[in-house]
């Protein structure tokens, strides 16, 4: 099948950013959001991205409405100073469910994510 002449929509959904200290997954509180992809039309990807202002831990967003870390959702940065992140595709379940942010640093350092978002491609 041809896809000539269609076209492709990219959207963003803000989330609210934070920061938390946890050598395992720990909670960013107030970073709750809430997603149906049903919402954004034919959705052929969804990624999340933005900013470890330290560089360096783990990132990642969790399902809690069916309690599980979003598959793809993982990013680990490892970089002096503020650093971009960009993750895979993500496995996001139908419907309506909320999600948030969770940081991860075995040292123990603050993890601060800045602006972070998801870019919802539809066509």
């Amino acid at each position: 099948k041809t896809t000539t002449g269609l076209k492709t929509k990219e959207q963003f959904l803000q989330i609210s950013g934070g920061s938390a200290v946890g050598g395992d997954w720990t909670k960013v509180s107030g970073t709750e959001f809430w997603f149906d992809q049903s919402l954004y039309g034919d959705v052929t990807s969804v990624t999340w991205q933005g900013w470890v202002d330290n560089g360096s831990g783990q990132v990642r967003l969790y399902d809690a409405t069916n309690n599980r870390g979003v598959d793809g959702s993982e990013v680990t940065v490892s970089a002096s100073g503020k650093a971009s992140f960009y993750s895979q595709s993500l496995a996001i379940w139908r419907g309506q469910n909320q999600y948030y942010v969770q940081i991860k640093n075995v040292d123990l350092v603050t993890v601060t994510v800045s602006s972070p978002r998801l870019r919802i491609i539809s066509k």
